[in-house]
């Protein structure tokens, strides 16, 4: 009630009014993931209305349907999905599907050890100060990972549906259990966050040989190459990849290497 104080609930017009409604699935010492295969299932459950085709049409629409992949894993995969028209018929304007492991890396402003990183920070002048932030980087991944005892940090998936306020209190009660099983994997919590860790430490170790290396080599195309790869998969590791001409031309240009 003292969250809501400021509505005057008598002149609340409930069908004007449309709310996010979420499910949340947890099992102790797991991290839950959505499964990239799991999607058309998952969206067959919530948009009954639409048949194969439809639902074909709706994810292979890239104004409507946005793959998150997590980790730079392909198999785990979340998505934000806005139907449009197709959504109308089951009242839904909205879904998110995505899991919360996120949560250790979000932050609102600018400036800490999360943010963004750019290959410019590979230049002599920034490359410390680089290393420096994945060391903090490598120090919380490790703490999620359960060092010194600790237990490793466990996280949740979670699904949300924007529907209409007047009829929020009947929707996306459950899903079936024959859907969550083809949506849904869950991994030892130490594991998922040692994966990360590892990672982190093995591209940090890139980066330092880099600032080691003499003038003369660090300007040769493929320690440009290599320095540019490293910074796309540490992002990779905490955000969404981008796949912009520059992020495609340069993941083409290593996947030719490999």
């Amino acid at each position: 009630d003292d969250v809501l104080s400021f509505l005057d609930a008598d002149r609340l017009q409930a069908p004007k009014w449309w709310i996010d409604v979420a499910l949340e699935y947890h099992i102790p010492g797991r991290v839950i993931q959505w499964t990239r295969t799991g999607h058309a299932t998952l969206l067959q459950a919530l948009l009954p209305s639409l048949d194969e085709g439809n639902l074909g049409d709706l994810v292979d629409n890239e104004r409507k349907f946005h793959l998150d992949y997590n980790g730079q894993v392909r198999d785990f995969a979340g998505f934000r999905c806005e139907p449009g028209a197709q959504g109308r018929t089951d009242n839904i304007k909205y879904i998110n599907c995505y899991t919360t492991d996120k949560a250790i890396t979000y932050q609102l402003h600018k400036g800490g050890i999360w943010d963004w990183l750019h290959a410019k920070q590979l230049f002599p002048k920034e490359i410390e100060k680089l290393l420096s932030t994945l060391d903090a980087r490598i120090e919380v991944l490790s703490t999620c990972a359960g060092s010194e005892g600790r237990h490793a940090h466990e996280t949740t998936a979670r699904i949300e549906i924007r529907v209409p306020l007047t009829t929020a209190h009947h929707r996306l009660r459950s899903l079936p259990d024959n859907v969550l099983q083809l949506c849904l994997t869950s991994i030892p919590a130490k594991h998922w966050w040692s994966y990360k860790l590892y990672r982190t430490v093995g591209l940090r170790g890139v980066i330092e040989s880099l600032a080691a290396s003499p003038k003369e080599s660090r300007t040769w195309p493929e320690s440009l190459t290599l320095g540019a790869a490293a910074i796309y998969m540490l992002n990779a590791l905490v955000y969404r990849p981008r796949s912009g001409v520059a992020e495609n031309a340069l993941v083409q240009s290593v996947s030719a290497r490999l």
